[in-house]
């Protein structure tokens, strides 16, 4: 008998270990809530809406355009994960639309995907958006003559990946440090369910 739970208990614990190596500090969002619509004009000057996206898995970060390290990181570890794939669409919304204009993004953004979304919200629309995936940003001015700081300010903000399904509901929270492939795995996870 003892032998027999000794035995389910090793199981159950190389069952655990072996889902959080496949999760990656995934967070599940039970239960799994809308998202907030986002409207706005993309950096290409088109109308975009989350709403339109129904369908597609949908992966939303936040970030923007002069952070100096894990926005463009986390760019382009989406671009590596999801490629070109035409049922995952990927978001960026900027944390700080005072300087991240369109036509900034419109620099920006096509270098990590030509097919990644970056609309610019009304403020009123932005401060929904950001209260409705509990995103903070944080301004911190540098103070002059700070050796090294090229910007007047940057932004501490939450960092990390939202996974939306094919309904627009977010499932899964994503670390900033999610690899391509953690991002892949989840993708195609919520991309194989039924509606």
């Amino acid at each position: 008998m003892r032998a027999h739970l000794l035995k389910s208990l090793a199981i159950t614990v190389l069952l655990l270990v072996a889902s959080a190596c496949n999760r990656t500090n995934a967070v599940e969002v039970d239960p799994p809530r809308a998202a907030p619509e986002i409207e706005g004009i993309d950096w290409n000057g088109k109308p975009f809406s989350l709403g339109e996206q129904r369908g597609r898995v949908v992966l939303v970060t936040f970030g923007y355009t002069h952070c100096p390290d894990i926005c463009p990181t986390t760019l382009s570890r989406l671009r590596q994960a999801v490629g070109t794939r035409d049922d995952v669409e990927v978001v960026f919304v900027t944390v700080d639309p005072e300087r991240d204009t369109m036509e900034r993004l419109a620099a920006y953004v096509p270098a990590f995907g030509a097919g990644f979304h970056a609309p610019t919200l009304e403020p009123a629309v932005f401060q929904r958006v950001r209260a409705g995936f509990e995103v903070v940003a944080t301004r911190h001015y540098a103070a002059p003559g700070t050796p090294g700081q090229t910007a007047r300010y940057v932004i501490d903000h939450t960092s990390g990946i939202f996974v939306l399904d094919r309904t627009g509901r977010i499932r899964v929270r994503l670390p900033a440090e999610a690899t391509p492939e953690d991002m892949l795995r989840e993708v195609e996870r919520i991309a194989g369910e039924r509606s």
